[in-house]
């Protein structure tokens, strides 16, 4: 019961951050698809935030809301400072040892942490899901990703 309460508060919060997000976009400019403008992304975003806030709130409601407090229960306030501690090494990190490594370590933290597969699973796992990053945004997008002090 008082996840479910949690769930609504959330929702609500992440409901009218999304809606600012949304009208601050629109201030800004979206402009079109062939020719986007600052705010397309911002509204993108926004939107996204809406739609997932309407869901968790509306799971809070449903049966389904039960099952989902149990199992988030079973996940542990140690992992979430795990994570937590995770990201903060990753901010610093990926400039000092680039984006291919930085983000395969955290990757892989990651993976073993929540899923416990085998280590090679892993690896490939966080290799195959910076290969698809680097793909989208190094080559298509040509966003520069950090090097790191090994050049890559």
């Amino acid at each position: 019961m008082k996840l479910r309460n949690r769930d609504k508060k959330s929702s609500v919060f992440w409901f009218v951050l999304g809606g600012v997000v949304v009208i601050t976009s629109l201030r800004t400019g979206v402009g079109t698809l062939t020719s986007p403008g600052p705010g397309l992304l911002p509204l993108i975003g926004g939107l996204l935030m809406i739609l997932l806030s309407l869901v968790i709130f509306l799971q809070a409601f449903s049966r389904e809301a039960k099952e989902s407090e149990q199992e988030s229960v079973k996940i542990g306030n140690w992992r979430i400072w795990l994570v937590t501690l995770c990201l903060v090494f990753y901010a610093f990190t990926f400039n000092k040892l680039g984006f291919t490594i930085a983000t395969f370590l955290f990757l892989g933290f990651l993976f073993q942490l929540l899923e416990r597969k085998s280590w090679l699973m892993t690896g490939l796992t966080a290799a195959a899901t910076i290969l698809c990053v680097y793909l989208v945004f190094y080559v298509w997008l040509q966003v520069q990703l950090p090097r790191g002090f090994l050049g890559f």
